[in-house]
């Protein structure tokens, strides 16, 4: 049987029993409710598509850095804690609870809880609609103020520098997990080369353009995490404690760029 051309020939629907479809397709406007539901469902898609500047890969890049540098110099001059690595931060919990060293389990178990606590905290902001800023600038507010008071403190406050630290890094970390489109913690760098180097193989094997990307994504991260701590290490021979600054001074370049998906959300 041959199918009608519905856009350039007349197509006869009998008057009984169905009389309201027979005048609906003579009337032409089946063809204008479509053509506009077609519209209107394409714009969306369009504008729910438009990428946001905190899921950018230029984001991502700068919170990498940053949190790398955090890292190295918590490491390196507050008694070697980690800020983000949390992972190292249970070993030496774990070797000092063995050892029956209260004092040191402290000095690792709270950092672990405070990162937890920035999790949490996140959620607080999470998703909200404010009027005049980005959801996603009020908790990376506070941790450029976590992480400029913890400049100030001297060795002496080892302890209050490290959980504010790590308060920090557990803010970023639960703001900031997607990187365009593919789950990328930028900080959590086992799981970045775990997942990347998983990907790029599965893209050997099925040439699946996606896990490229994501592969490469993930990998960047890393490699960007990587110069971010070589940079700090380097730099905190010279200036110590100051060296932290350079991280605060990219995270405000981050909030001031991410301010603008306050529109598009």
């Amino acid at each position: 049987m041959r199918i009608p051309n519905i856009l350039s020939e007349e197509v006869y629907f009998p008057s009984k029993p169905f009389p309201f479809i027979a005048r609906f397709h003579q009337s032409g406007m089946w063809l204008k409710i479509s053509c506009s539901a077609f519209y209107h469902r394409g714009m969306n898609s369009l504008s729910s598509n438009k990428p946001l500047r905190s899921e950018a890969i230029e984001t991502a890049i700068l919170l990498a850095v940053a949190g790398g540098i955090v890292d190295v110099i918590t490491y390196m001059e507050r008694g070697h804690v980690f800020a983000t690595a949390q992972a190292g931060n249970l070993v030496f919990l774990a070797i000092n609870l063995t050892e029956l060293d209260w004092k040191e389990s402290l000095r690792y178990a709270l950092p672990v809880l405070f990162f937890m606590g920035g999790v949490l905290l996140t959620l607080l902001f999470k998703n909200r609609k404010y009027k005049h800023i980005y959801w996603k600038q009020l908790p990376l507010a506070l941790e450029i103020i976590l992480i400029s008071c913890s400049i100030f403190l001297s060795h002496r406050y080892d302890y209050l520098a490290n959980i504010l630290c790590n308060a920090a890094a557990g803010i970023q970390l639960s703001t900031f997990k997607y990187v365009e489109g593919y789950s990328i913690p930028s900080t959590m760098v086992a799981g970045d080369i775990r997942n990347g180097t998983t990907d790029m193989l599965q893209y050997a094997e099925s040439k699946d353009v996606t896990k490229q990307k994501s592969g490469k994504l993930n990998l960047i991260c890393a490699a960007c995490f990587l110069g971010g701590a070589i940079t700090g290490n380097w730099l905190q021979q010279i200036f110590s404690l100051k060296t932290m600054w350079i991280a605060v001074v990219i995270l405000c370049i981050v909030w001031v760029r991410i301010g603008v998906d306050k529109d598009q959300i």
